[in-house]
This record gives structure tokens, sequence and C-alpha cells, in this order.
């Protein structure tokens, strides 16, 4: 099969870029810290379905891991992760050489390589990886001649056993294949086998529900009751502006050659939009979200660039070449530096900052009361820094208003953006059973936010490491 080197090339280098700067805690991931404990518990809430966590568990048996080991069982968990997306550029890139042969596999490879989002999620010990290869995988099947069906429906089996959302593309391959039969039969092989442990789990179908149940409240309140009306459309617009001028006159370019769609590419652009239209109408929101879309979006981007190329009457070869080194150039100048500032954030730690301020320059009696998501004990236990007396909760009003904190003797406030902002947020919407509990957050910060910070980093990508960090002092006149 022509492109096989090329696209095993792409894989080594996006895996080499995805295991570095691995060594951080789980506890500054809001999601990893459960992972581990169900793999340490040897039991699954179910809050997604179970591929990366019985991959993960096999990994953690066969490099003989211990249970007791919750970084050894997390860097597993992200050597996973990383793993499935850097298998699932290869598989990008196989696809577009399938389709137009080996530079659109190399500029599929390229484009995937350099863009940063799938740099950041490859990090993570996260359900997002084998999804997007489950996506990835259906775009190859695409392009195979043989055994259509079977490979169309063991990739959609594997985006099925990795996210629950995985199962919509079903849609495509019902719709792109006439063996539906075979089609159905690979995918409920994969989610079978995937979910055996389910034979050994107590009231399997009353977990899920409670899990689909906690999910949609999400959906329709936002996560934890905190939402924004039509949240995803700015994340929308971050992927045009992160696709730039030179991808969207890339993928235009791509639509207007109507002739050479064909209806497999109808079907999966269709189904994008769909997908889009879905996550809009959703109160939960993360940019995570529309990693799909932008799968999808840059596969073609490469596509076009090969087709670009080969326009080029053969006769004129130093045109060609010229036009090949123009359109690399549009893609590599503009996303190379981010993908280097991207490795320069994995290499550091905003909470390093604030646990060195803490440590300088403020005294040992110093009480801080906290958002959880600072994580400041995890980082100063991870520094060997010393211990500071920290009451932290999910949202820091929660341990009482700043006129109660300052009578109990608290003398400073650690705040994160990451947590602070679905409260600032404008056109935040709530649910009516937590909206005193929102109101009371919703003064505290604001009041706070008015004093002058003793210490602050802003936030940045990517946010488990540096999710915007202030440190105040409680004012003095309330």
């Amino acid at each position: 099969m022509r492109g096989i080197l090329q696209a095993v090339l792409f894989m080594a280098i996006a895996l080499g870029l995805y295991l570095e700067h691995n060594d951080w805690p789980a506890v500054y991931h809001h999601d990893e810290p459960s992972k581990v404990a169900q793999l340490q518990r040897d039991e699954r809430n179910l809050n997604h379905p179970l591929l990366l966590l019985e991959v993960t568990d096999a990994v953690c048996r066969v490099s003989g891991v211990s249970r007791v080991d919750d970084v050894g069982i997390v860097a597993c968990g992200r050597a996973v992760s990383a793993f499935c997306m850097a298998v699932a550029i290869g598989m990008l890139s196989l696809a577009a050489t399938n389709r137009l042969g080996l530079l659109a596999g190399f500029a599929v490879g390229i484009v995937c390589v350099l863009y940063f989002r799938f740099y950041e999620v490859g990090h993570y010990f996260k359900e997002d990886t084998p999804y997007l290869l489950g996506v990835a995988s259906v775009l190859w099947a695409l392009t195979t001649t043989k055994h259509t069906a079977v490979y169309m429906g063991l990739a959609i089996g594997i985006a099925a056993a990795s996210k629950y959302a995985g199962i919509s593309l079903l849609a495509v391959g019902w719709l792109v294949t006439t063996e539906k039969r075979k089609l159905i039969a690979s995918t409920v092989a994969v989610i079978t086998l995937v979910h055996l442990r389910l034979l050994m789990i107590d009231n399997p179908f009353g977990v899920l529900a409670d899990s689909l149940m906690r999910e949609a409240s999400w959906l329709i309140h936002g996560h934890k009751g905190i939402g924004s009306s039509l949240p995803n459309i700015g994340y929308f617009w971050r992927l045009i502006y992160e696709l730039g001028i030179h991808g969207l006159v890339l993928l235009g370019l791509w639509g207007l050659s109507w002739k050479r769609l064909s209806r497999s590419d109808y079907v999966v652009l269709s189904y994008i939009g769909v997908y889009f239209v879905v996550l809009l109408s959703t109160r939960k929101y993360s940019e995570r979200y529309l990693l799909p879309v932008m799968m999808i979006a840059l596969y073609y981007v490469g596509l076009q660039v090969a087709m670009l190329v080969r326009r080029v009457p053969a006769r004129f070869r130093w045109g060609k070449l010229g036009v090949a080194v123009v359109l690399f150039a549009s893609i590599v100048v503009p996303w190379y530096p981010w993908l280097v500032s991207h490795r320069n954030a994995f290499g550091g730690d905003s909470r390093s900052g604030l646990c060195q301020y803490i440590a300088e320059k403020m005294p040992a009696a110093a009480v801080i009361v906290a958002d959880a998501a600072a994580e400041i004990e995890a980082a100063q236990r991870w520094r060997g820094d010393r211990a500071s007396k920290i009451e932290a909760a999910e949202y820091a009003p929660s341990l009482g208003s700043l006129e109660d904190l300052r009578a109990r003797g608290v003398t400073h406030v650690v705040i994160c953006y990451d947590t602070y902002h679905r409260f600032l947020v404008d056109g935040a919407t709530v649910d009516p059973s937590r909206m005193e509990e929102w109101t009371a957050a919703l003064k505290f910060y604001r009041r706070l936010k008015k004093e002058t910070p003793l210490w602050c980093a802003a936030p940045r990508d990517p946010k488990p490491l540096h999710p915007g960090l202030e440190l105040y002092a409680v004012p003095g006149k309330l």
C-alpha cells in the first residue's frame, strides 16, 4: 500500500512530540485524577466508554506498574493517549495518499503534526485522542476499495468505544456503504470486546444511566449548572482564526472544485455541519469538542495543497516546485511558532511561580483560601516547598464571603480563571436551583477583581499548566 512508510514516519515524529513534557502532576488536570482512581480501585464510572481505560489498564499490567503507583498510571495513560493521536495522524496521511498520492499524504501529515491542539490533547490522559483515532480511521476507510464496510465499522467502533458521541459516526457509515450488515457487525464487535468488563460491574446499567443523566443535565444547564448561551460559537471563531486566511482559502478552493467532491465528501461535510449545529445547542463548552471538526478541515486543507500542485502542468517543473513551496510556506510559517509556543508552555508551570512567590514573599503565618483548581498544595508538594495554611473549595466563595473570611483570620485569596470566568462571562446561564450560590460567587469575584493582585499569571494554553492564577490580599475595607 502506497504511503505506509511516510505515514509511519509522521506517526514516529508525532509520538516523539506528544511524549515530551509529560511528568507534571495529574491533579493539574480536572479529569485525570478520576481516571487514575478508577484504575486503582478496579472500578468504572462510565462517564465515558471504556476504550482508553481498558487499554491503559492492559499497558500498566504489561509494564508492571502497580495499582498504588498513581504517577506510573498517569504516565501510562498519557502514553496511550499520545500513541492514539500519533496513529490518527498516520491514518490521515495514509488516507490522503490513497486519495491523491504521496504529495497529499505528505501535506496532510505536515498540517496535522504542526497543529498545536493535536500536540496539546496528545499530552492528556483523556478520551479525545482515541475518539480522534476513530474519526481519522473513518476517513481512511472511505479511501479503501476492499472491505470498506468492515474497516468503517471497526473505525466507528473505536470512536464509539472512546466517547458516546462516536456512535453518531454510524450515520456516515450507513450512508456510504451498501454492506450495512458488515458495518453493524464490525461496529458492535469492537464495542462489545472493549466493554467485557461490564460483566464484572455491579448494576452497570444503573451506573450508565446515572452518568448519562448527569451529562444530559450539563448539556442543558452547563457544567454543574453554570453555562453560557451559544458557548461554543466562540470556539468556532477561534477555529477559524487558527485555520488562518490561507487555510480558509484552501478549504474554499476545495469546495469550489465541486466536480472532485465525491459522495463520501458530501456525507462527511454534512455530518460535520449537523455535529456543529448540535454542539451550538448545548450549554457545555470546550475547545476540545471541535477537534473532530478541525481534524476533517485539516484533512481537506492538505488534500487541496496537493491538488493545486498537481494542477500545474508537468512541463512547468519549476513552476510546480514554486507553487508547492508557497503553499507549504503558507502553512509552516504561521503554524510552526504556535507549536513551538505550546512546547515551551508544557515545559513550564504557572503554579511554580505562585509557589515561589508564596515561599519568598509571604509570611509563614499567612492563611490562604483558594479555588480548588489552583492546586497550590499539590504544586508545593511537587516542588518540595514548605506547606502553607490553605483551605480550598471548588469555588472559593463557597467558603464564605470576603467579610466572613477576614473575620476568620484569612489573609489571602487565590482565584483561578478556569473557575471564576464562568461567573463573569457575558451571557452566563444558571440552573435556577443554583442561583443563590451563583449570585454570592459573582459578588465575591467582582469585589476581589477590583483589587490589585499581589501576583498573577494570565491564562494560556495548555490550561492545566497555566490556568490563570491571581493572588490577592483580603481587602481591608469591604
